[in-house]
């Protein structure tokens, strides 16, 4: 039944538990959960909260991890009215949400648009005792950068550590992009570093992000450096980053230096089947 649902055939999941339950099987929150599961998968959410009718009528009672697969899929699918009513139906049933609960509704906010309610909730719970995590911390940072509030931005990650939680590569890369976007030069070099010398390996995104807030502030001898590096360390260049680099050759604003890194650039791309 799981692995129907894992592949988006609920229908079939659905006869298979018909089936059980007609030869005797009693359902319980586990194989209900499954079904719920999969009906979000598939964007059904309307049958999946149907299916939690149907186990209070049986007396089972749904879970945490049922309602927040349940709030999930309402997320998914933009009903996030729906979803907010649903978290306020299950601490009516005596079900406290779970840090992962809250944090499903907080990105969802976040991807909505929502940036202040997203923050206003975040607030409310971890005063109420809620430890976030460096996921759902992430996920603030890159709406603050993306709604301009970098400042923002770089107080809450500066404030990791003392929430007891370890920035990853993407804090780092979310962080590093918003200050390159957002003309904090000195802040993103200084991010940078930190990385670098806190043992970060630069991956891809990370190469890509600097190569081009390099390039926006013309710096173009730094970001020639760290592109020799990327092609180094074999990573490709995305199609923006592509894009800038055939502009500057195109436009003749490229030193010898640079002009051979770059051709060591397009080798490589071109080794790899991929075009600048």
């Amino acid at each position: 039944m799981h692995g129907y649902c894992l592949h988006g055939k609920v229908k079939h999941a659905r006869k298979i538990f018909d089936i059980m339950v007609k030869q005797g099987y009693t359902p319980c929150v586990i194989s209900y959960s499954i079904l719920i599961e999969g009906y979000c998968k598939v964007r059904k959410v309307d049958k999946a909260l149907d299916l939690i009718s149907e186990m209070y009528k049986k007396r089972i009672i749904p879970n945490i991890v049922t309602y927040t697969t349940l709030i999930n899929g309402f997320c998914r699918v933009g009903r996030l009215k729906e979803a907010f009513l649903l978290l306020d139906d299950i601490q009516n049933h005596g079900i406290f949400p779970n840090m992962y609960t809250y944090s499903i509704l907080i990105d969802s906010l976040l991807k909505n648009g929502k940036l202040d309610e997203a923050l206003k909730l975040f607030r409310t719970k971890e005063r109420s005792g809620m430890v976030p995590d460096i996921v759902l911390c992430t996920s603030l940072i890159d709406g603050l950068c993306k709604a301009g509030k970098i400042d923002a931005a770089h107080e809450l990650f500066c404030k990791l550590h003392a929430r007891g939680l370890q920035p990853n590569s993407h804090t780092y890369n979310v962080l590093l992009g918003g200050l390159f976007k957002n003309g904090k030069l000195n802040a993103a070099i200084n991010l940078l570093q930190e990385m670098m010398i806190g043992g970060f390996k630069l991956d891809g995104v990370t190469y890509n992000l600097v190569i081009q807030g390099f390039l926006r502030y013309n710096k173009i001898k730094v970001a020639f450096s760290f592109l020799d590096r990327m092609v180094s360390a074999g990573f490709s260049a995305n199609s923006h980053t592509s894009s800038i680099l055939v502009h500057l050759l195109a436009i003749n604003k490229l030193d010898d230096a640079s002009k051979e890194v770059l051709k060591k650039f397009f080798l490589f791309m071109n080794k790899k089947g991929l075009h600048a």
